[in-house]
């Protein structure tokens, strides 16, 4: 029978309590430590939270003797029953994120390089190059306050800090650049460590502003446990409210940013009118009214000729197709963030017991099954591959099966009848209007459809037939009837003298079938019943296998805004090949922290991390109905030797999946995961849907001065093609867009890829384009929707304390209202630019291998590691010292949770 999780004073609540009381204990024992706070050697360091937790607690406590580590042994195993619930979610959120963090290696190679690059340096100028060569005033600080001497330091023309030197006395250490940092780094594991507190190389990326913000922005989630109630009934309306609706991200004109969580309970999620937002599948199906006033009204005025608007069709399919495929990864990132919030909550405020609701219902989640005799969240592959090593061949159809868009969009697709077009039927529309034009792929009609050419052909006694009434009764019965009773005004009246005002009748004879019939019946039909299987009483191996994707999608998100490219099966193992000598480095220095920490909970190599890894419900079929009845089973995972239990893990924390396996990358996921055949080649997925990424040898070894080089000077041999192709297009049917696409690819080709002094990216030059349809994506990878103009950015600065200083929380949302902004120029991306630009726009130019891409990879990477140091935003933004710092997140790996 399932417990009643609803009962407040119940036992899981006592459980808490009575495992707390237990490690608390094992600090009162002779050669233990009581009490301690976070940094000994920093008691005035004011910025730092020393609020005691029994976690770390444990991690502070040294123990004398073998002897002492027997007498506990009872007491430890006892404590790690009670908790088990609380392991078995954080458990789960380790291996995956360990598994699924493909941006760490390379972060870890550029931050240590960069950090290294700030020392030593003598310039004194307001460059990008002089930004990386200086210190932030937050950095600064931060070494300050764990004891470390910065002799010689002054401030800077930029308002950072030229640094000669950094010390630690005492050690003894000094270094004056990269070498002789990386050298101390590796000869002291304490130093190492305190090091990491100032910023880490392994988690720093989470902790930084641009990942709040792009969760924000991408996901319409925070980094934090939003989620609550009282009773579980409370708690599953919360988490099927986050997963559907987001959690809240505007703040309205004169509004504090504090009170607007509570001023924003509205739901916000929104599509715009080029197909563009923040959605899940549950607020999908209900945005029809959106399809029809906003939507298809933007595709269809942009249209000049009947070729032009049979491309607005197209490309109405495609932006149904790709709402469906974003919908679906926002609701998986969503339904995960739930699990690995709250498990990374548990780690961050152990000492609190009032998350016991959450702990029960999602610990019960994982270990019952969805059906009677079913198998539970921890029997999944999704759990065993990245955990223990298995095999992914057992169950792949299943899980692909469940979290493929296949299914979803095959209901959008499938009509193919005039009245009630899918979103295939749609895309055929530019076949059926006459063209001259050499290219008959969608790009080339699109581009024929702006052309004077095609309107030319079409007035000159082919508007009728095969222009506007083959397409309009293509589109639809009705449609057809309405235009093909106006033959004879439209070719011996209207076509000859008012061209436009036929097919300003064309648009309004299809308007009802093509903007009704898809969205409304189809898009919800695909929508609406998926977003049922997101839900809180989603269990077992379903619930695990959205976690998994969900914390895939979440990671490699991450990877991506960090400039990483999609990757296939030959790049992504030669990636991890080499990232195993970093993971081997990250192990060694576990292993020698651990022995002087035995009661690090969160490392592996110590005695209690080798309790907790060996004891934990997990990695093992649990047929038990709930956490409370699994304790018993927990006897059995006992070592039947002392010295088994001390053996060290196989797997460390947060450093490279162990368990890769090629095998895990097919070429026929591709396919099965919604990926047009033209990427196959390109971008292989995992079993689960997720795009893994990486880096070449030659992106990894860059040097700053190399990237900085090439991306502060003009490369207009990089754009010759697509500019010769754009400046060579007829445009005479829309002068207007014609114009500013040849004005705007004119001006990419002349300028830098950034600009030389503040490192900000100039507006449409190719790594533009980068930017935008590779680190920034918002289409599904293959997906080409609208080619929206770029904006010039817009940001509220942070305010500048009595110091003069600019300071921050760390956070900042999304400022302004859906709708308060200035609409940007759009126009069909199928029409838009070269030949070129079309792998821009499916994303296929994001996983080429060529110097421009290597040097754009390189420049994002080290972009985003400079600001997570200067604690900005970007690193062309003004340095900012944020008002609090807690190393306790970085130091137990706490990444789904905000530090401030």
């Amino acid at each position: 029978m399932k417990p009643d999780v609803s009962d407040e004073g119940g036992k899981s609540k006592a459980h808490l309590g009575e495992s707390q009381n237990l490690l608390k204990q094992l600090e009162s024992q002779p050669g233990g430590k009581l009490k301690a706070t976070r940094d000994t050697e920093t008691d005035s360091q004011k910025h730092i939270d020393t609020e005691e937790r029994f976690i770390e607690q444990i991690h502070t406590g040294h123990v004398g003797s073998v002897l002492f580590i027997c007498t506990v042994f009872v007491l430890a195993v006892s404590a790690i029953m009670f908790m088990s619930p609380m392991l078995l979610l954080i458990n789960n959120k380790e291996q995956l994120s360990n598994d699924l963090n493909d941006s760490l290696y390379a972060y870890y190679t550029y931050s240590n390089r960069i950090l290294g690059g700030q020392l030593g340096s003598g310039c004194d100028d307001e460059t990008i190059e002089c930004k990386f060569k200086t210190m932030s005033p937050m950095l600064k600080e931060r070494f300050e306050r764990y004891g470390f001497m910065l002799p010689g330091a002054t401030e800077a023309a930029n308002d950072r800090y030229k640094v000669p030197v950094l010390a630690y006395p005492a050690k003894g250490f000094t270094a004056a650049n990269a070498s002789s940092l990386s050298s101390a780094r590796k000869s002291d594991v304490d130093m190492n460590t305190l090091i990491d507190k100032v910023y880490s190389s392994r988690t720093g990326m989470y902790q930084d502003r641009q990942f709040f913000e792009r969760l924000l922005a991408q996901f319409g989630i925070e980094q934090d446990n939003t989620l609550g109630g009282t009773t579980a009934k409370d708690f599953k309306e919360s988490f099927d409210n986050r997963v559907e609706n987001g959690d809240p991200r505007y703040v309205a004109t004169g509004e504090d940013p504090a009170d607007a969580a509570e001023n924003s309970r509205k739901p916000q999620d929104s599509i715009d009118e080029n197909g563009r937002g923040i959605y899940s599948l549950g607020s999908l199906s209900t945005m029809s009214s959106k399809w029809t006033s906003n939507i298809y009204p933007n595709l269809i005025d942009k249209a000049n000729t009947h070729m032009a608007l049979a491309c607005a069709f197209a490309t109405y399919g495609n932006l149904a197709e790709n709402s469906v495929r974003r919908a679906k990864m926002i609701s998986i990132a969503r339904f995960a963030m739930n699990y690995l919030a709250v498990a990374d909550d548990i780690k961050s405020i152990a000492d609190r017991t009032d998350n016991h609701i959450a702990v029960d219902v999602l610990a019960n989640n994982l270990i019952q099954p969805l059906e009677q005799g079913g198998k539970n969240g921890m029997d999944a592959s999704t759990y065993k591959v990245p955990a223990l090593g298995e095999s992914a061949s057992s169950d792949i159809f299943s899980v692909q099966q469940q979290l493929s868009p296949l299914m979803q969009l095959a209901i959008l697709r499938a009509p193919m009848v005039p009245s009630v077009p899918g979103s295939l039927y749609l895309k055929g529309a530019m076949n059926t209007v006459q063209t001259s034009a050499s290219s008959r792929t969608p790009s080339g009609l699109c581009a024929a459809g702006m052309s004077g050419a095609q309107m030319s052909q079409e007035r000159g006694g082919l508007c009728w037939s095969p222009a506007s009434m083959p397409l309009a009764s293509y589109i639809g019965a009705v449609a057809g009837g309405i235009i093909g009773a106006a033959k004879d005004p439209i070719e011996q009246v209207l076509c000859p003298v008012a061209y436009p005002s036929v097919v300003a009748m064309v648009k309004s004879a299809t308007t009802p079938e093509a903007s009704t019939a898809l969205p409304m019946a189809y898009l919800q039909a695909a929508t609406k019943s998926d977003a049922n299987n997101y839900t809180s009483d989603t269990r077992g191996v379903e619930a695990q296998n959205i976690i998994f994707a969900g914390a895939g999608a979440i990671l490699g998100d991450r990877a991506q805004t960090l400039g990483m490219r999609p990757t296939n099966t030959l790049k992504f193992t030669e990636y991890y090949a080499a990232a195993k000598m970093a993971r081997e480095d990250i192990e060694q220095q576990e292993k020698e922290l651990a022995s002087t920490t035995p009661w690090d909970a969160t490392n592996p190599h110590s005695f209690l991390g080798g309790v907790v890894a060996k004891l934990a419900p997990v990695g093992r079929a649990l047929p038990m109905s709930s956490w409370q009845q699994s304790t018993v089973s927990l006897l059995s995972s006992v070592p039947v030797s002392f010295a088994s239990l001390l053996q060290t893990s196989a797997n460390a924390f947060y450093t490279q999946p162990i368990h890769f396996q090629a095998a895990r990358l097919l070429p026929t996921n591709t396919v099965t995961c919604g990926l047009p055949a033209e990427l196959t080649a390109y971008i292989t997925p995992d079993f689960a849907c997720n795009t893994r990424y990486s880096m070449s040898m030659e992106e990894l070894n860059l040097s700053i001065s190399d990237i900085l080089e090439y991306m502060t000077k003009p490369h207009p041999d990089n754009a010759q093609e697509s500019l010769q192709d754009v400046q060579s297009r007829d445009v005479g049917a829309d002068s207007a867009q014609g114009g500013r696409m040849k004005q705007e690819a004119q001006e990419g080709a002349n300028a830098a890829y950034i600009d030389n002094k503040t490192g900000k990216p100039n507006k449409f030059t190719e790594y533009a384009k980068f930017l935008e349809y590779c680190a920034n994506r918002q289409d599904p990878l293959g997906g080409v929707g609208m080619a929206v103009e770029q904006q010039d950015e817009q940001y509220i600065e942070d305010e500048v304390d009595s110091e003069g200083r600019r300071t921050s929380n760390g956070k900042s949302l999304l400022r302004e209202e859906e709708g308060t902004t200035a609409k940007p120029n759009s126009y069909y991306a199928l029409g838009w630019g070269g030949a070129v630009d079309q792998d821009w726009y499916t994303g296929k130019k994001c996983a080429e291998d060529s110097e421009m891409m290597k040097y754009f990879r390189g420049y994002t990477m080290a972009c985003g590691v400079l600001a997570g140091m200067s604690g900005s935003r970007q690193c062309w933004h003004e340095d900012t010292v944020p008002n609090s710092h807690d190393d306790f997140y970085t130091s137990n790996n706490i990444i789904f949770k905000s530090s401030s």
